[in-house]
């Protein structure tokens, strides 16, 4: 989906969807 180099914070924001959720979604559970 997206790249390791992208901003979670950035995708929050531009998907609307919480930081979590989208680590979730990446398969990344890091902080």
């Amino acid at each position: 989906m997206f790249g390791k180099g992208i901003d979670i914070g950035v995708i929050a924001e531009c998907s609307g969807l919480p930081e979590n959720e989208i680590q979730r979604l990446m398969g990344t559970e890091s902080e």
